[in-house]
């Protein structure tokens, strides 16, 4: 289920609630205390609107397989028999000096 984050209008209160999707959007105060995922408590004004903000996702990258260790395998076969090419010709004009 996804987290939504929902701010008082009167205090200020940014409150963290768990909530399907296809589930209405919270109007007060009190109902957002009332299904908080953390405990919480309600502001001076427990009938004062709420507004359901828009965060961003957490996305975490971890393990092997990502950005550079994404392509290694490709890239140190290549490179070696680049540097090995590299090699051949710095050698051949050399003595060919």
């Amino acid at each position: 289920m996804p987290i939504y984050e929902y701010e008082c209008e009167s205090c200020g209160k940014v409150t963290e609630v768990r909530q399907a999707i296809t589930e209405d959007h919270l109007k007060t105060c009190a109902e957002v205390v009332e299904r908080a995922a953390q405990p919480t408590e309600a502001c001076g004004k427990p009938d004062a609107p709420v507004v359901r903000l828009i965060s961003p996702s957490a996305f975490v990258l971890k393990g092997t397989g990502w950005y550079k260790t994404d392509y290694a395998s490709g890239g140190s076969s290549g490179g070696s028999s680049d540097s090995g090419s590299g090699d051949s010709s710095s050698q051949s004009s050399s003595s060919s000096d």
